[in-house]
């Protein structure tokens, strides 16, 4: 194993990798999003920041279900469609 180290040594990247921020638009990000995931662990910051965090959490995840829902029901329109045909 040494060996094997020791030749694939020479084809080691020569430049550290680094995260792009513009494609991944962290350069965009919201002081609000940054604080929150940098928050301790049980959270430091007062009830009402928690609460607005949970509620914006529960918009996303509606938002979510009601696609789900629809992709859903567009699958089962699309089945029943193909179980009519003879």
């Amino acid at each position: 194993m040494f060996l094997i180290g020791l030749w694939n040594y020479r084809f080691r990247p020569r430049q550290l990798p680094h995260m792009d921020t513009k494609l991944s638009w962290a350069e965009s990000v919201h002081p609000n999003e940054l604080d929150e995931e940098f928050d301790t662990f049980p959270t430091s910051r007062p009830h009402d920041t928690v609460r607005m965090r949970y509620d914006r959490l529960r918009t996303v995840a509606g938002r979510m279900q009601t696609i789900v829902g629809d992709i859903a029901t567009q699958g089962e329109r699309f089945m029943s469609t193909e179980l009519e045909r003879p």
